[in-house]
């Protein structure tokens, strides 16, 4: 009896130390260790098949047509309309793991229309070579959004199945520094090529570079009453400033605010710094916001990952 009890308390010491153990890796553990890893993962498929599509981009509103395989991670958003037998495509998104997709709350809060399906591997809706259309299983909004203000602009979407990675499909990672230590970022989306705000959405992906500049001037700039507290820094990143007029414009929201990402082992892949949320709707250039991944790092991967986190 002595012997059993001894080899009990062993067993109850062993799983509290294991407890303790596992809490104090959570303890340690910085948000984007999760994300790096598994996009070391995604990156793999590349690697194998020595297929990156990436280009250098020399210069959306201004921008240019996008490479076949250049954002295997771009996804454009289908909605239903409450008021017509009709699917619209409003927003974009980024794909960050076989099931997820990262976009922003405004695009999963429309009014009077449901978001329903999404579409990856293509860079226009026409192309039907390695086209993946796959129904919206859950929308998950940030906690802290609120409709009508621009603050944690930030969601995801969990598709109803995994989507099969090849070099037109694959997750991008996320940006884990709180410091943006680049002064240019792409941004890339399927919105309006052009200001005139009667024109219709593009048929074709496009990609523009932009500035990345101070919060302070883009709160000027912008004189918005959503943003009682102006662009906040922690949360939000501003590109603008741009005398050509390049810019995101309607029907970018959602899409993307990346960088190349040039460390480590993982090639061939972007760093998302930001997620598409507003901006002038002149679309001339002056100031655009950005939902900043780095700050919502732990919230997605709690979801993403839960195994992991």
């Amino acid at each position: 009896m002595l012997k059993l009890l001894l080899i009990f308390g062993v067993i109850l010491a062993d799983n509290v130390y294991s407890q303790r153990v596992s809490t104090a890796d959570e303890q340690f553990r910085q948000p984007g260790e999760i994300s790096q890893k598994k996009c070391r993962e995604y990156s793999s498929h590349v690697q194998e098949k020595n297929d990156c599509g990436h280009k250098i981009v020399k210069r959306i509103v201004g921008g240019e047509r996008a490479g076949r395989t250049e954002f295997p991670h771009m996804v454009r958003i289908g909605y239903s309309s409450k008021r017509a037998n009709t699917r619209v495509w409003l927003c974009g998104g980024s794909l960050i793991s076989e099931q997820y997709i990262l976009t922003t709350a405004s695009c999963l809060s429309t009014v009077n229309k449901d978001a329903e399906v999404v579409v990856l591997g293509v860079t226009n809706l026409n192309d039907t070579d390695h086209k993946q259309e796959i129904k919206i299983a859950e929308k998950i909004i940030h906690p802290k959004f609120k409709r009508r203000s621009f603050y944690d602009d930030i969601g995801l979407i969990k598709l109803e199945r995994p989507i099969e990675i090849d070099s037109y499909i694959r997750p991008a990672c996320l940006y884990s520094n709180s410091q943006i230590r680049v002064e240019k970022a792409i941004a890339t989306g399927w919105g309006k090529t052009d200001d005139n705000l009667t024109h219709v959405l593009s048929d074709d992906l496009h990609k523009v570079t932009l500035d990345i500049i101070d919060n302070d001037f883009c709160t000027k700039s912008l004189m918005n009453k959503n943003l009682p507290d102006g662009i906040r820094n922690d949360t939000q990143v501003c590109t603008g400033g741009d005398t050509e007029g390049r810019d995101t414009c309607t029907g970018d929201a959602g899409g993307p605010l990346q960088i190349y990402h040039s460390e480590g082992d993982i090639l061939c892949v972007y760093d998302v710094i930001g997620v598409t949320s507003f901006g002038r709707t002149t679309c001339r250039g002056e100031a655009s916001v950005y939902t900043r991944v780095s700050y919502y790092l732990k919230w997605i991967e709690d979801i993403v990952w839960p195994e992991s986190s």
